[in-house]
């Protein structure tokens, strides 16, 4: 896939954003030298809250946001938290991801342009705030949805 991009023109990729699997980060590496890559902030919220009970994941969603989302939360804090509760693996996720989640971050003038996790996410805000619809968390009637093999 990332050979047939090469073929249509693209060039120049400094980073590439996806999920934590292994083979899809090989394939990227070998196709991309020397690029950066990240992975999805909300796929990395998601594996360490697979690893708190579900009756706890609330207490610690609001700290989790503010690390990714906002650029205002400290991992070390949340991982001391984290260990204090007996969320090891938890700890873990985050311990053996930790250099891998802010790369966005290098690339200052864009990175909360980049920093979401999904393209359609920021074109539903976008609709939805035009529309007048902000705070709702579904997408406004009528939105198209698409996968990017479909683009």
């Amino acid at each position: 896939m990332f050979e047939e991009l090469k073929e249509r023109g693209l060039t120049d990729v400094q980073m590439v954003i996806s999920d934590g699997h292994k083979g899809i980060q090989a394939v990227i590496l070998k196709a991309f030298t020397g690029v950066s890559w990240q992975m999805y902030l909300v796929h990395f919220m998601r594996a360490i809250l697979r690893n708190i009970p579900v009756k706890s994941q609330n207490d610690f969603r609001p700290s989790l946001n503010a690390a990714f989302f906002k650029n205002n939360g400290d991992l070390e804090d949340i991982c001391e938290d984290l260990q204090y509760h007996g969320y090891h693996k938890a700890v873990d996720t985050i311990e053996r991801s930790s250099t891998d989640i802010h790369i966005y971050r290098v690339f200052q003038k864009n990175w909360k342009k980049i920093s979401t996790t999904n393209m359609m996410e920021r074109v539903n805000k976008k609709l939805r705030d035009v529309q007048g619809l902000s705070g709702h968390k579904a997408p406004p009637p009528n939105t198209v949805r698409s996968s990017s093999s479909e683009l």
